[in-house]
């Protein structure tokens, strides 16, 4: 059975089996057609010897993260 978590503040964002991922939407292009965006991952990096994520394109620690984590049923 998976663990699944979402980010308080992050609608977009689902953790599956502690791995990030950014959930997929549709998007209108340039030519105003829609446009279906799969899911992805979303990967760690280090900044500064901080372990985080870029959500958004502003970097979040995993501490700073840690407590916006609700379970997911």
């Amino acid at each position: 059975m998976s663990v699944n978590y979402c980010i308080i503040g992050f609608k977009g964002y689902v953790i599956k089996d502690k791995i990030l991922y950014r959930k997929a939407y549709i998007t209108k292009s340039k030519s105003c057609k829609f446009q279906y965006r799969n899911e992805r991952k979303i990967k760690r990096v280090f900044k500064g010897g901080i372990e985080g994520y870029f959500l958004n394109n502003k970097f979040h620690s995993l501490k700073s993260l840690k407590h916006r984590l609700k379970l997911l049923l």
